[in-house]
């Protein structure tokens, strides 16, 4: 929203002067419309951005905008009904079935509402430009509460079989995760800790998620049958695991915590010793000393 705001130039003073969540109609002369579409930012705005975009058209009602403006006509934005942000995906759709049963040849290539064009794919440069414009953005509270309440209890569409065959291929062609990714996403993640409210939050979630049903139960468990974890994959687990029992008793493991009682270990000192200092069950102090977990620390 901001970045059409910036683009159509629109400021607090001047989008006070007239309704922002609007359906709207394109013409030449106020009546016979050609286009019908929806905007959040006010119809005068929009028009800007019609008018820019109309330079290098790409849809017909950009090269009508085009057209219009090099035979000297101008293009008029009339406001065709006031609405809510909930509703106006609904209302477009509604104006642009009425107008076109009482004949109007309108320009728009979809019936309307929320969504892109169907079959429509952006290129590679476009995907590139989107990408950066969004780098960095943040969404500020108010735009995140909005986005929490319309999306409490939401319910999804419900998936056909075709469609989980489709998902299925696209995973397959996309193959495992190149292990750069996993670096990344494991360096980003390391040492995050949840504040009490995200935890709240995630716990809240969960429990209005619904129960997994047996069959989907019954597919996870074949999924899992037969695989195997890597001995690194064990030793990231192991450590986890001593670092949840250590926080759980106040105090965390760290490769320092880790190396000390492996030097103190080699020099005699008892384990059930270390194990009191450092606040960790006997197990979890033989486990490291013996190097069966946190093995990746020298």
């Amino acid at each position: 929203m901001a970045h059409l705001r910036k683009q159509a130039g629109v400021t607090q003073s001047t989008s006070d002067s007239e309704p922002l969540c609007v359906v709207y109609a394109l013409s030449t002369d106020g009546e016979t419309h050609r286009y019908v579409g929806m905007t959040q930012i006010g119809a005068q705005a929009r028009l800007r951005i019609h008018l820019k975009t109309g330079r290098a058209p790409t849809l017909p009602s950009a090269r009508w905008i085009k057209k219009q403006r090099q035979l000297g006509n101008e293009i008029k934005s009339v406001v065709l009904e006031v609405c809510t942000p909930e509703s106006i995906g609904d209302r477009e759709a509604a104006w642009i079935d009425l107008l076109r049963g009482q004949g109007f040849d309108l320009l728009n290539v979809t019936t309307g509402g929320r969504g892109g064009l169907p079959g429509h794919v952006h290129s590679a440069e476009a995907r590139a430009k989107m990408s950066e414009r969004l780098k960095g953005r943040v969404l500020d509270p108010e735009w995140r509460a909005r986005l929490s309440v319309a999306n409490l209890g939401r319910q999804g569409r419900p998936v056909t079989e075709e469609t989980r065959r489709k998902l299925r291929a696209a995973r397959a062609l996309r193959g495992p995760m190149p292990e750069e990714q996993k670096a990344r996403q494991s360096a980003a993640m390391t040492g995050r800790k949840l504040t009490d409210e995200h935890r709240a939050a995630l716990v809240a979630a969960a429990a209005r998620r619904p129960a997994q049903s047996e069959e989907t139960r019954r597919k996870r468990a074949e999924t899992m049958k037969g695989h195997r974890l890597s001995d690194d994959s064990k030793a990231k687990i192991s450590a986890a695991r001593s670092r949840y029992e250590a926080e759980k008793r106040g105090l965390a493991i760290t490769e320092d915590v880790v190396r000390e009682i492996r030097r103190a270990a080699e020099m005699g000192t008892p384990l059930r010793a270390l194990a009191e200092r450092f606040r960790l069950t006997y197990h979890q102090t033989w486990r490291i000393a013996r190097r069966r977990s946190w093995a990746h620390v020298e």
